[in-house]
This record gives structure tokens, sequence and C-alpha cells, in this order.
């Protein structure tokens, strides 16, 4: 790579290729320059707080009003930080330059005080970047045609697919292994000048699923050669909309939906509310359009699974909410926080919507607000609770369960007074989960008494076990139970009872069993459950299967009331 002259560049050709080294395999953002910038070129928002950059085009002996910029836009930095309460957790200026000491003690006399790092990247740190990221000198500052010539030698090389060195034979067989090399080539050559994207790609017999959503990548394209399928990836070097300001992808889809059907409904809350839609090529659903992907892998299309969304705006960002469920008299009932997402907007600006998750998984909000109408939706989903742990769960069922007329939902900051009057809420419960509540609350009065993780069981397995969880909590709650009971089979160790034994008249009586739970696929142990028998007469005495017990058969005698305690362990 040729060394960069930076003095000769224009203002504009510098900061526009530091910028966007500096954004690469960085979730950075560049900020236009405007009025309102607060004195950042390229922002990351981290953990620690913001990293910011700002770059500068001085190449040569900084003047007084070189300097005097410099400072402006730190203090300006400053200024815009505190007003938004953000934390910067660094201050980088960028230029092409290295500090002499008197700059040094200019750089270090205003930046004293700023209680985060500040550092000056001169002209060793720029020419760093220049030969980590020799692309993006070439794509922007380089001789286009010397690149051209470069790609296609590369690429010549490559596809002949040259026969190894070692081949002792015209008719040798072609193994994997000596195609690695010229693979690696290949992968090379692909990534070795856009400054934008970067290509993988796979070769696979069968049909290979859609790869999931990765860190960075924009699209995959799955394209069949003769009996095997091509994949190619194509990933943004930085976040997306970065790339996307350099090298567009455009995209357009035409979609015609019978009128009725559920597609076209999709179609028009898309339009309306901004909000996803997902539509299929079938029922009288036709699907086409293009794609103009980097690396020349767009394409037109027609047929298969349609997905678009959501519209959000570019300052729209995701929020916390406090949502509570106030009664008729507006008495608090429940309160939960939902992690929102940005906030969409249609296509037609006559709708917004607002879609949430409550913050522990338990059910999904969706708010609607038509502005021509001025109507208002609100939907609530309840999610599977399988493993969930129950005191988590609860106060999300609680408050789906709750969200109906005449109760009313106010939301609120999650911090802070919230005073303000409800809205109502429809007439109808959307779930009904009061059987589903009061089993999961038994879970947690239960999760009380072990210290054995309890989770959620799934609800084939909740419904099959509720009625002995339900009991067991009333128990470990309420304290000693009376019952009523037909007839008790108790075995006990051979030897220790005559078998031919007088019955003798009836008498009370008291067993204890452990108390161990199923909960789901767990057995969970949680002491004792002793029984009080008012009065039990001994029916009979047999031999047990295992020829070690025997078992006794108690019935009532002249009362068959009982009395049933919890016993916790010892210890």
């Amino acid at each position: 790579m040729t060394r960069v002259s930076w003095a000769t560049l224009q203002p504009g050709e510098t900061e526009h290729v530091l910028a966007v080294m500096l954004c690469q395999g960085r979730n950075a953002v560049r900020v236009r320059p405007s009025q309102g910038d607060g004195g950042i070129d390229v922002i990351e928002v981290t953990p620690s707080g913001w990293v910011v950059d700002q770059i500068k085009y001085f190449a040569t002996n900084l003047t007084d009003g070189q300097k005097a910029q410099v400072e402006k836009s730190y203090r300006r930095l400053r200024g815009y930080a505190a007003a938004q309460g953000a934390t910067v957790a660094a201050w980088h200026l960028w230029l092409p330059l290295d500090p002499t000491n008197e700059n040094r003690t200019w750089f270090d006399g205003f930046t004293h005080d700023a209680g985060y790092p500040c550092r000056w990247r001169g002209l060793a740190h720029v020419e760093g970047l220049a030969a980590r990221y020799p692309e993006v000198i070439d794509y922007y500052l380089g001789n286009g045609k010397e690149r051209l010539q470069n790609i296609v030698a590369q690429l010549i090389g490559v596809v002949n697919l040259r026969r190894p060195s070692t081949a002792s034979a015209v008719d040798e067989v072609l193994q994997p292994s000596d195609m690695e090399a010229d693979l690696g080539d290949l992968h090379a050559a692909l990534n070795a000048h856009d400054p934008h994207y970067r290509y993988d790609f796979a070769v696979d017999g069968e049909r290979p699923p859609a790869p999931p959503p990765e860190p960075f990548l924009v699209a995959a394209v799955l394209r069949r050669q003769g009996g095997a399928w091509v994949t190619f990836k194509v990933y943004a070097r930085m976040r997306v909309e970065e790339a996307a300001k350099e090298r567009p992808v455009p995209f357009n889809a035409q979609v015609q939906a019978p009128a009725g059907t559920d597609a076209a409904q999709a179609l028009e809350d898309f339009s309306t509310f901004g909000q996803p839609v997902s539509i299929q090529d079938q029922d009288g659903v036709v699907i086409s359009g293009s794609v103009d992907l980097p690396g020349g892998l767009g394409m037109a299309f027609t047929g298969g699974i349609l997905h678009i969304g959501p519209v959000w705006s570019d300052d729209a960002e995701p929020y916390d909410l406090r949502m509570q469920i106030l009664d008729a008299d507006a008495t608090e009932l429940v309160t939960v926080r939902l992690k929102m997402e940005p906030v969409t907007t249609g296509l037609t600006g006559e709708g917004v919507r607002a879609f949430g998750t409550e913050e522990h998984g338990v059910f999904t909000l969706e708010i609607r607000l038509n502005a021509t109408t001025q109507q208002a939706e609100m939907t609530i989903r309840t999610l599977d609770v399988t493993g969930m742990r129950p005191v988590e769960a609860l106060p999300g069922l609680r408050a789906a369960d709750a969200f109906h007329a005449p109760n009313q939902v106010r939301f609120a900051a999650p911090y802070g007074p919230a005073d303000h009057p409800g809205q109502p809420l429809p007439q109808a419960p959307d779930v009904d989960l009061g059987h589903m509540m009061k089993v999961v609350e038994a879970l947690a009065v239960i999760q009380d008494h072990t210290t054995q993780q309890v989770t959620i069981p799934d609800p084939a397995q909740l419904s099959r076990q509720a009625r002995d969880l339900l009991r067991t909590a009333q128990l470990l709650r309420d304290g000693p139970l009376t019952a009523t009971w037909t007839q008790l089979t108790e075995p006990v160790p051979a030897g220790t009872i005559d078998p031919q034994a007088d019955p003798g008249p009836p008498s009370p009586a008291v067993y204890v069993r452990p108390l161990v739970l199923t909960i789901g696929d767990q057995q969970v142990p949680l002491g004792y459950r002793r029984a009080s028998l008012a009065s039990a007469r001994l029916e009979s005495i047999t031999p047990g299967p295992d020829g070690q017990h025997l078992l006794l058969t108690l019935v009532p005698g002249d009362d068959n009331s009982a009395v049933i305690e919890f016993i916790a362990a010892p210890g």
C-alpha cells in the first residue's frame, strides 16, 4: 500500500476516511456534522459510557485558530454529555499529526479536569489504522484501475483451481485437502478490497437451514449450483447502518394479497402501524421483488416467505416502562416493568405501535394508536412460563389476569411517582389465568420450604400435579388441616408385629410419612407429613410383596376425622 500524503488531502477526505476506519469492527456510529452534533464525529456507547472520537484534518503545525477549534469541540462534548445525563468514558483526538512537547502541554492543560482519559491520536496512530485497513485507503484514496487489476488477477488464479504441485499423475483423484489452499485464497480475494462488507461462503450437498441472526450479518444468499447448495453470507465491517450509508442495499418487493385474507390484513397493519409482517406465497398471495446486495449477490426473486419490518425512525430507541393495574377505585393491584422495543410508525403516517415484553417474559403487550380514527387498542398475550421461577412469574401472571374491565391501566416511567389517572381496559379479559396463578402461587409457597430450586413445569405436568401442589401449599401456608379418611395401608418391617395379633378395639393412631413432592420431573423433599387419626381399627395384616414387610390396613372406627400437620426436617 502506498503511503498516504495526508497533508495533500481535502479536509473532508481525511475526516471521511478516518471515520470509516474508526467504525471498522466496532459498534460505533458516525455523527453527521451539524450544529447539534455535540462535538462528536464517531461515538461508541459502552457499558462504561461514551467513547468519543473527534477527527481533525490538520496535518501540519497547529495554528492558534486550529487549537481553538479543538478546544471548542471538547467543550461542546462536555456540555452535550452533561445535558444528556451521559457518562463519557474516553475522548480521543484523531489527526495525522504527532504532537510536539508544546502541543502536549497545551492538550493536557485544557483536558486535565475531564475526569476521563483524553488522548491525542496522531500520525503514528493514523498510519497504524491505514496499515490495518488498507482496503479502506485503497477504496477511497487508491488507484481504481490498479485495484481492479489486482482483484482480477487474484480471482483468475483462484478460479482456475490449480492442481497441487505434488500431484504425481494426471488421473490422480482430487482430494478435499487439495482444495484447501485454493479455497483460502478465494476467501482472501473476496475480502481483500471491500471496506464496507466482508463475505463468507459454504457449500453443502443438501439444502442447509436458514442461517440464524448474527451480529453484523446483512444477508445470506442460498443458491443451487448443480447438485450442491452454495451459501454466501454478507457481513457489515461496521454497524449495518454505517455500512449502508457508504454502500446502500436497495430492496423492493411487490405483494398481491386477496382482500379479506390474513396476508392483506398484515400488510395493512404494516402500512398503518409499521409493525413487522411475515407473508408466505400461498392461498392466492403473490410475492416478487429484487435486492441489490453487495458483492454482486443481488437478485430478483419470486415466491418464498417475505419478512418486513419493524419500521423504526432514526431516533427511535428501546425503553423501559412501568405498568400498573388499578381496580375500579384506582387502588393499585399489581405493578410490572416492560422492556419496550423502539416505537414503530406506519408508512402512511396514520398510526404508531408500541410493543414490549414483561421483564421476565411472562407476556407481551401491544399498543396501537390510530391518529385518523382516534382509536387505541391494547392487546396482551401470555407466553410460555415453563422453567421460570415462580416468584418471578407471579407479578406478570397477576397483571395479565387483571387486564380487563372494570380495572384500569396506568403507564409511567420506571421510577418516580405515578399518581395520574389510569385508562379503562377492555370489557372482556383476553386471558383467564386464575387456575394457573393459584398453582404458581402454590409453587412459590413450596419454594419457601426448600433450598432446592423450584421451577414451573410444562403445562401438561402442571395440570396433572396441580391437586397435590395446591394441597401441599395449603398445608405449608395455613398449618394443620382437618380431613376425613376411609382406609389406610401402611408397611411395617416384618417381625415388628404378630401377623395373628388381635386387632382390638378402635383407638387413636398417628402415622408419619416423608413429604416428597413431585414437581415436573423433580422430586422435592420438604420434611414430613403427620396424620393424627381420631379413631382407627386394624382390619387386616398381610405379607408385603417384597417379603420384608407386613401391610397393615386401617379403617376408621367411630370417627373418621384426622388432623394433618407438616413437620420440618431437622436442621
